[in-house]
């Protein structure tokens, strides 16, 4: 797997489904059961047959309720893993299944109030990013917690779910030590998103962030966490998610205090469906999206500094990395970073910042070489006094 690298550019010289009722279902065997609402009032073979649906009957009629059962020719469910059947007697009591919420989502994908109770989606920024991250609401949970910065601490286990007994874990509590203000990240799989949201509920936590563990990205549902307060919970996709986890990892692998990676939500709301603008839904938030800088400033050992601003693509720039330069003539390759044959065979260290010439190709191409070697990032010098930030065309090259 080749590394993710950091990108700078150095300036001049260097289920929801439609009307949803109380029926409920149940599984057997790859057979689909469906109990009808109402019960033991449901009408027998022999019980009076009225069109009129209004019809009241002199007597309840006290048997089974109708039963409809599909998908006959169904394979056999596969076996339930030992370690997992305590899990699922969780969800019942004696024979009697837990029924689902009235209320089967906190989320209103019709409303369009401009308030964080009709966004079901939004943008994460953490310092040192290239860019903001899109999260989606889950189904369950409070709105973000927004207009104010929150730390991201990674869940140990990553997944949050015993292998031994199939139950939601969380080994890491005593590392969390502020909980009010502190969004875990979790992998997606094992162990249901509600049952990962209780125990991080449990803890005091801000929230949860849900990484998925396959292409794309769904609004998690839970229904055993609906009555959740001051909680929030949310997603995003596998690609963002696997460079935030290299991030924390990073971060807990540090002896510094000070070391640490702090995120802010900030929740969207787009126009009406003539319209594909979209904005933030608090102005304070407005403010802090037009007033981020991507900029800083690169210091030598000699005491010489120079401006940079970072690119579009690539991965955290961690500031308390103490990055060596190399330019790639010293391992063969050519100034511009572009010929293919001068990189081969080489392997520079992680932490190794490669310094090349713009030009003769793509950003990409120069970032996809220094990544062949090893090397933890690329710094482009440009050729006049203007500084911009490197794009790549298409996204999603940069996004490898």
């Amino acid at each position: 797997m080749r590394p993710i690298i950091a990108t700078i550019f150095l300036i001049n010289s260097a289920f929801v489904t439609s009307n949803l009722d109380h029926d409920f279902w149940e599984f057997h065997g790859g057979s689909r059961r469906r109990f009808k609402h109402g019960l033991n009032l449901a009408t027998s073979s022999d019980a009076p047959q009225k069109d009129d649906c209004n019809v009241r009957f002199d007597k309840h009629i006290e048997i089974k309720p109708d039963l409809l059962v599909t998908n006959d020719e169904a394979p056999a469910a596969p076996a339930i893993n030992p370690s997992r059947q305590i899990s699922s007697d969780r969800v019942r009591s004696k024979e009697d299944l837990l029924l689902l919420p009235d209320r089967y989502s906190v989320l209103s994908f019709d409303s369009n109030q401009g308030d964080e109770e009709s966004s079901f989606w939004g943008r994460l920024y953490i310092k040192h990013f290239p860019d903001s991250i899109q999260y989606f609401r889950a189904h369950f949970g409070w709105p973000a917690p927004s207009r104010r910065p929150v730390k991201l601490k990674l869940a140990s286990p990553l997944n949050m779910c015993d292998e031994a007994t199939g139950l939601p874990i969380l080994d890491n509590i005593k590392e969390i030590d502020d909980e009010t203000e502190t969004v875990l990240v979790a992998m997606r799989g094992e162990c249901t998103f509600g049952e990962k949201a209780l125990v991080a509920h449990s803890v005091g936590v801000a929230g949860i962030l849900f990484v998925n563990n396959q292409e794309g990205i769904i609004h998690p549902s839970g229904p055993e966490a609906r009555d959740f307060e001051q909680f929030s919970a949310f997603m995003i996709t596998q690609h963002d998610g696997n460079q935030l986890i290299q991030a924390l990892r990073r971060v807990a692998e540090s002896t510094d205090p000070n070391h640490s990676l702090s995120g802010r939500f900030v929740p969207m709301i787009c126009g009406n469906s003539d319209s594909s603008y979209c904005t933030p839904v608090h102005r304070i938030d407005y403010r802090f999206e037009t007033s981020l800088n991507y900029s800083g400033n690169l210091y030598t050992e000699d005491g010489a500094k120079f401006d940079f601003v970072q690119g579009y693509f690539g991965s955290w720039l961690d500031p308390f990395v103490e990055w060596t330069t190399m330019v790639p003539t010293v391992i063969g390759g050519d100034a511009h970073c572009c010929d293919r044959a001068g990189f081969e065979g080489n392997e520079v260290a992680k932490t190794t910042a490669m310094l090349y010439l713009r030009g003769e190709c793509d950003f990409v191409t120069k970032a996809e070489l220094t990544s062949s070697i090893g090397a933890g990032m690329m710094i482009v010098s440009s050729h006049n006094s203007t500084l911009q930030r490197m794009g790549c065309d298409p996204p999603i090259r940069g996004r490898k």
